[in-house]
């Protein structure tokens, strides 16, 4: 081919280049302009879109170099993954929060804040209840002045606030139990009064601040729990009557034969828990367990006791074994 030949072809060539540049470059401006997704080229390491994401339907439009770009890119918001990939700056670039396990902590990135918040606070509202047996109770000052009791229940409603591995709450619990026997005293054996059956009944009220230990065990859903608390109680006598009230021996006493109906003073108490919880969903929790509860000395000071024959009745407080079952609520 002549020279002038050469280089007319030489010409028309770099215009074929020029041309296909500056529509290139208008089409790079257009898409910019319109917020079109822009292209990525594929490197040697890309991670291709849609392979990790399939379960959120993502279409595989493009690559990227980078595989916590494509995260950024692709996954949808509000879904159950890191949406704040700046909790992520600790994790190799490859191995980035995609995913959430059962504790809605990341997978696949140990450093991850949660990337799915709990439903609930830490707060809870708890009822339970069950079975109670509370030993005799007698007279400090006279053994023989006493009641027996039949198995009764206990009430027990709470709100509590929970911590890593422990609980505090606030417990309002109700006891009760019926009078079996009774003992009228020294004086009244003396006087050939013996203890007889009775009825009515006697509960016990308490205001509780409880502390708990929550002993997690890998693998397994129930969980022990240990327990202690401290607060005030007072104790209700309601138409309690033992048979020798209706002794005439007792006549000479001057003590009112009538039911008794009284009220105590407010003393200190203390109880002790241990038991096993189990979860039954997300925010709700069954636990079974054992109780003791221990009241100091009671005193008894209105009538029928206020008269001098009985001044007051001053039982040795109360002691209390429960078996508990209850449910508690996390909002």
């Amino acid at each position: 081919m002549s020279r002038p030949g050469l280089a007319l072809r030489r010409a028309f060539v770099a215009a074929g280049f020029g041309i296909a540049t500056l529509l290139n470059s208008a089409s790079f401006v257009d898409a910019q302009d319109s917020g079109a997704p822009l292209p990525f080229a594929a490197a040697p390491e890309a991670y291709p879109l849609g392979n990790d994401f399939a379960p959120y339907n993502v279409a595989p439009v493009g690559y990227h170099s980078h595989r916590e770009h494509a995260v950024a890119t692709e996954m949808p918001y509000g879904s159950c993954g890191c949406e704040n990939l700046g909790a992520c700056d600790a994790c190799a670039p490859t191995h980035v929060c995609d995913s959430c396990n059962p504790c809605n902590e990341c997978s696949d990135c140990v450093a991850c804040q949660p990337c799915c918040p709990p439903a609930f606070g830490p707060w809870y509202v708890g009822l339970s209840g069950g079975w109670a047996h509370r030993e005799r109770v007698h007279e400090v000052n006279d053994p023989l002045v006493f009641i027996d009791f039949s198995d009764g229940f206990a009430a027990n409603a709470v709100l509590g606030y929970e911590f890593a591995m422990f609980r505090v709450e606030a417990e309002y619990s109700f006891m009760n139990t019926e009078c079996e026997f009774a003992g009228g005293g020294a004086a009244a054996a003396a006087a050939g009064i013996a203890p007889s059956a009775a009825t009515g009944n006697v509960n016990l009220r308490a205001l509780m601040f409880n502390i708990y230990h929550d002993i997690e065990l890998p693998n397994l859903l129930w969980k022990p729990y240990l327990g202690a608390g401290i607060g005030l109680y007072q104790s209700e006598i309601n138409s309690l009557y033992p048979a020798f009230f209706a002794d005439p021996a007792l006549a000479p006493f001057g003590f009112n034969t009538n039911p008794v109906n009284t009220t105590s003073d407010i003393p200190f108490a203390y109880q002790f828990r241990a038991g096993v919880s189990r979860p039954l969903s997300e925010r709700t929790e069954f636990y079974s367990g054992y109780r003791y509860f221990r009241g100091e000395d009671l005193t008894f000071a209105s009538a029928p006791f206020a008269n001098p024959a009985a001044p007051t009745f001053e039982p040795n407080g109360a002691k209390v074994h429960s078996v508990e079952f209850g449910l508690r609520v996390r909002f």
